[in-house]
């Protein structure tokens, strides 16, 4: 099997032409590989960490929020301290409710703070709930009752 000279020429001139284009079709197979492999790495660490940064972030989220909450819890006790320091003894005077006709009568535990109630009736044992009067502002925010000045946060502890 002889090839002619003319077919020989050919034959290189193909296999040049061929041979960088098969080259250069597995290198990038193989690259590719390990391009994806890196990428997808990458793209895994970025995650973490990002999911990592969410997470931090929640909990000085849930931190600041406690800590918002326990100062206001230590407003509100404040406050409290003060209305029982300023109106004197709680007072637990026996009463008792009912509910309907259906219903028997219930004991009820009351708690008065200070003077007893001078709508409360021992006989009818029927106390009668009376809200807090609203504070009063006489300087723009500032309240005049101390005890509403407290709740607002414009007095220090130890004003109460």
């Amino acid at each position: 099997m002889k090839l002619k000279v003319k077919h020989k020429i050919i034959g290189l001139a193909l296999l040049a032409a061929l041979l960088p284009a098969l080259v250069m079709s597995i290198l990038f197979t193989v690259q590719k590989s390990q391009v994806t492999s890196k990428v997808s790495d990458e793209v895994d660490v970025l995650g973490r960490r990002n999911v990592a940064q969410m997470a931090q972030d929640t909990y000085v989220l849930c931190e600041t929020a406690n800590d918002m909450t326990q100062q206001q819890v230590d407003r509100s006790l404040n406050v409290a301290r003060g209305i029982l320091t300023q109106s004197g003894e709680v007072n637990y005077p026996p009463a008792s409710w009912g509910a309907s006709k259906n219903c028997p009568t219930a004991r009820v535990e009351l708690h008065l703070v200070g003077v007893h109630d001078p709508q409360y009736s021992a006989e009818s044992h029927q106390p009668s709930l009376h809200p807090l009067p609203p504070a009063r502002s006489s300087h723009g925010s500032r309240a005049s009752h101390p005890i509403a000045a407290s709740a607002a946060g414009e007095t220090d502890e130890t004003a109460l």
